[in-house]
């Protein structure tokens, strides 16, 4: 039979051979060769069983790639940012977008408590991900009043909200950014 005892919580060792669910034959010898050992990752470069040459997880990186952007595209997410009278708009297919006091980066803010590439902002995984990178952090506010500080850290973005470049709130409201996705 196809596939026969081949399902690991059956509690049963698979009868061989068999084909598998493309049809392909699949002796006990193919099989111990294929198998990874759990808790193991592969070491690169290496020969899969028909011989092609193996440098990266492909899988995973075709997966997650294909349906990120399928699903971003779909929705067209992006993010807004909010900045005294300018707006920028960062995309899920956007290199990442850099604020800071350095004339190089994206969002300018020219105050002494800003570094000068302060923070990082990209999509990955289909989620805008706020990267701190500077000595006086970051304060994020969401739409529901919680504030999350960053110091040299991540966070994903969601909904709206005000973000704080290297200042509390009170200490900074010329200099606050809004943020919107959608």
């Amino acid at each position: 039979m196809a596939g026969q005892g081949d399902d690991p919580s059956a509690g049963k060792p698979p009868n061989f051979p068999f084909r598998d669910a493309e049809g392909v034959l699949v002796t006990e010898e193919r099989r111990k060769r294929e198998r990874r050992k759990w808790g193991k990752t592969p070491e690169y470069p290496f020969r899969d069983s028909d011989g092609n040459l193996v440098t990266h997880n492909r899988r995973r990186i075709i997966d997650r790639r294909s349906s990120d952007v399928d699903l971003r595209e779909s929705l067209g997410e992006h993010l807004r940012l909010k900045y005294q009278d300018k707006e920028f708009v960062v995309s899920f297919d956007a290199p990442p977008f850099t604020v800071g006091r350095s004339k190089e980066a994206d969002l300018q803010i020219d105050e002494s408590f800003v570094s000068r590439l302060h923070a990082t902002i990209e999509c990955r995984h289909g989620e805008f991900f706020l990267k701190d990178q500077s000595r006086n952090g970051t304060l994020i506010k969401g739409e529901d009043g919680g504030v999350t500080r960053l110091a040299k850290s991540e966070t994903v973005l969601q909904g709206e909200g005000v973000i704080s470049f290297g200042e509390r709130f009170e200490h900074n409201e010329g200099h606050l950014v809004e943020y919107r996705l959608g």
